[in-house]
C-alpha cells in the first residue's frame, strides 16, 4: 500500500491447544442459562493455547515496523465468556496477549475472527492496553438461531449470513480503519470507523 506496511498475522489455535473443559450437564442446569453451555474457563495457568513455541513467534513479529496491523484467529478475542469456544476459555493465555501487545508496543492493531456463525464487533478494554477490537465475520453458509450475550458487543448481531470487510484509509492526516459487515444479498448491516489514534499506546 505504496509506503504503507500492513501486517496480517494469522493465528494456529489448533496445534498446541490443551483440551478445552466441558461443562458437566448438571452445572448447566443449575446455571440456568437459556442455552447450554459446552465449555468452562480453564484456572490452570499452564495450560496452553497458543504455545510457547508460538508465542515466541507471535512477539517477533509484533516488534516489525507496521503501519497497521490485524490478528486473525479462528475463535473470538474480544467476548466475554459465553460457554462456547473462544480465548476466554483461556483467560491466561487473552492476558498473556495484552501484556505481549503492550510489551512490543504494537500499535495500530485489530483482531478478526469468526467460528460463532454470526457477525459482531467487539471491545476488548483493559488498563495496560488501548482498546482492542475485535471483528467477527461468520457464516458464508451457515447462522446461528441466537447470539450468545457479549456485554462488550458494540455493533451487530448480525445473524444472516454474512462476511467481513476491513477498510484502511492512511490518506487522511488522521488515519483510520472502517469495520463493516456484509450480507449475502449485498446489505451493509454494521460499519465502524476506528481512528489509529484510539489503537495506539502513543499520542497521535
Amino acid at each position: 500500500m505504496g509506503d504503507k506496511t500492513v501486517q496480517i498475522i494469522l493465528l494456529d489455535g489448533r496445534t498446541f491447544r490443551d483440551d478445552l473443559i466441558k461443562v458437566a450437564s448438571q452445572a448447566n442446569k443449575a446455571k440456568r442459562h437459556f442455552y447450554h453451555l459446552d465449555y468452562a474457563p480453564h484456572t490452570d495457568p499452564s495450560v496452553a493455547f497458543l504455545g510457547e513455541q508460538q508465542w515466541d513467534w507471535l512477539g517477533n513479529e509484533l516488534r516489525r515496523p507496521a503501519d497497521f496491523r490485524i490478528i486473525a484467529t479462528g475463535t473470538q478475542f474480544g467476548i466475554e465468556y459465553n460457554g462456547y469456544e473462544a480465548w476466554a476459555n483461556y483467560p491466561h493465555e487473552q492476558e498473556r496477549m495484552v501484556q505481549l501487545i503492550k510489551k512490543t508496543q504494537a500499535n495500530h492493531l485489530v483482531f478478526i475472527s469468526g467460528d460463532v456463525h454470526y457477525a459482531e464487533i467487539s471491545k476488548f478494554e483493559h488498563p495496560d492496553s488501548y482498546p482492542l477490537y475485535d471483528v467477527t465475520a461468520s457464516g458464508l453458509s451457515q447462522t446461528c438461531r441466537f447470539a450468545a450475550p457479549n456485554k462488550k458487543r458494540i455493533k451487530g448481531p448480525i445473524m444472516d449470513n454474512n462476511f467481513g470487510l476491513l477498510t484502511v484509509n492512511f490518506s487522511d492526516q488522521r488515519p483510520q480503519v472502517m469495520a463493516e459487515v456484509w450480507d449475502i444479498r449485498g446489505n451493509q448491516r454494521v460499519e465502524h470507523t476506528i481512528p489509529f489514534a484510539e489503537i495506539s499506546f502513543s499520542k497521535e
